[in-house]
């Protein structure tokens, strides 16, 4: 009887650390990746924005040039 009563105290032991133990690494690696992830989409997206904003800039610069050359 009292074996039965350890192995499943320990089977349950087990179970229970294994998930505080996964879900601690499975969390770790979730934030981990999205916070990677979101750095990459967030330069991304800024080169882009930047991009655009040097095109504006120079288009501007350009057109104020004409302007003041004519």
């Amino acid at each position: 009887m009292y074996i039965l009563q350890i192995s499943y105290l320990i089977t349950l032991l087990n179970f229970l650390l294994n998930i505080i133990i996964c879900k601690k690494y499975v969390n770790f690696i979730n934030i981990f990746f999205k916070k990677e992830y979101i750095k990459l989409k967030k330069s991304y997206f800024f080169r882009k924005i930047k991009k655009h904003e040097e095109k504006k800039n120079w288009c501007r610069i350009f057109k104020t040039n004409i302007k003041n050359n004519v």
